[in-house]
């Protein structure tokens, strides 16, 4: 039975919008049942829910359900679960709503007190804050296997340790480097070369998945293969098709499915130079659980993403994907994000710190706000009104029960590199 949300501290306010012409939503038509906020609209909106736990301090946004693209549904009746909020804790939110002529509307803050948490598992993704470069940590919802995808420059195995050790990991199940370029599989090696100095070295690690072409090579690459060998860690070479059926590097979870949609392939589908091809080499994985699917591929260039779009059989829609090459305009085609149609879209980017803070590409901000694709960066997430500048960032979660999901941002201790200072970002990073 549908019960009025316990302790209405703040009565449902004006909307606030971004034109003369308001989204009302009805004061009497805001109902909780535990954790499921539910409200109705006077015309067609978007509608998700922004939270957290301090007044007027939002940290998360929870989507609609999965199930059927709801996520992605104009419509007047809405319905929200919020995942992460635990037993006794007050949760303050607020309602938006967006029209498809692109209005915002805002309610006025609402609280109440959890009393019916969401039971899980939950699957969680992390795209951790390493400035200009990806480490992605995925936690699955019942073996509670650990993957680490990418790790950052050399000098990122700090970030990525420190985030590690937040999360209490001390192993890690499977690495995936997606591609040969510093910024993703420096910090698996570190800066100094001691035992210990990088992730793959520092933490006891199952099985190491990588592509089996490779347009170029790089030093880091040949050094992790020589741990590998040195330390007898199995190494699983994965190509399009494959998938958690017949990889083990790739079988995490009985409940997730994951399949390669690309990887090793620059040296066939070619670019404008070299970088364009080790780039290209990117392994992109669709990961699965329940309705909720992500997407993500390393630096996977227009000439990847259109050889994802022209394989039979592929599916691509997603309802969180991560955005490719640091969200240059070399990627991130209007018919991938069309095809992919995801809700959300992650930037392994901090903009400061890389190319005068010219990364994201406008043109591709532009595409992702065109299809109401909700934008989340190391150092932005425009969902929240969150922009920050300076050496500050955060990491990017996605929880999801296979059904709902939300995702968190929370402020990172990495260390930056402005352009600017000593030892900022080098120009020939790819």
């Amino acid at each position: 039975m549908i019960r009025r949300l316990a302790l209405l501290l703040v009565p449902l306010a004006l909307f606030a919008c971004s034109s003369p012409a308001p989204v009302r939503t009805p004061e009497q038509d805001v109902d909780g049942l535990g954790l499921v906020v539910t409200w109705t609209t006077d015309e067609p909106t978007l509608g998700t829910v922004r939270f957290g736990t301090a007044s007027g301090e939002y940290d998360r946004v929870a989507y609609p359900p999965a199930k059927d693209r709801q996520d992605r549904t104009f419509t007047v009746e809405h319905s929200v679960t919020l995942l992460s909020p635990r037993m006794g804790e007050t949760v303050y939110l607020q309602l938006v709503d967006v029209t498809p002529d692109g209005r915002t509307a805002r309610s006025g803050e609402l609280a109440f007190v959890v009393t019916d948490p969401a039971a899980g598992p939950f699957l969680k993704w992390t795209m951790i804050d390493v400035g200009f470069g990806d480490s992605h940590l995925l936690e699955m919802p019942n073996t509670g296997r650990r993957i680490l995808i990418d790790a950052g420059e050399r000098r990122d195995a700090y970030n990525v340790d420190t985030f590690l050790q937040e999360e209490g990991v001390t192993g890690l199940d499977v690495m995936i480097g997606t591609h040969v370029h510093i910024d993703h599989m420096g910090g698996m090696m570190g800066e100094t070369f001691d035992d210990n100095d990088g992730i793959l070295e520092a933490y006891p690690t199952g099985r190491f998945v990588d592509s089996s072409g490779k347009a170029a090579g790089r030093s880091v690459y040949d050094e992790i293969l020589a741990l590998l060998d040195d330390r007898g860690i199995p190494r699983d070479v994965v190509d399009p098709g494959d998938s958690d059926a017949n990889k083990v590097g790739l079988a995490w979870d009985p409940q997730v499915s994951v399949e390669v949609l690309s990887g090793g392939m620059g040296g066939t589908l070619g670019g404008s130079n070299e970088g364009d091809r080790i780039n290209n080499d990117s392994i992109a994985l669709r990961v699965t659980f329940g309705d909720v699917d992500i997407v993500m591929g390393g630096d996977a260039q227009v000439e990847a993403e259109q050889y994802m779009l022209g394989r039979t059989g592929v599916t691509l829609e997603s309802e969180v994907l991560k955005i490719h090459h640091h969200g240059r305009d070399d990627a991130s085609i209007s018919p991938f994000l069309d095809t992919v149609n995801p809700r959300a879209g992650l930037i392994p980017i901090v903009t400061f710190e890389s190319n005068s803070g010219t990364l994201p590409s406008g043109a591709v901000l532009t595409r992702m706000r065109d299809r109401f694709i909700d934008i989340y960066s190391g150092n932005l997430a425009v969902p929240l009104d969150v922009s920050l500048t300076g050496d500050n960032g955060h990491h990017v979660s996605v929880l999801t029960d296979g059904s709902d999901y939300e995702i968190r941002i929370r402020p990172s201790a990495s260390r930056h590199y402005p352009p600017t200072a000593p030892g900022g970002p080098r120009e020939d990073l790819p």
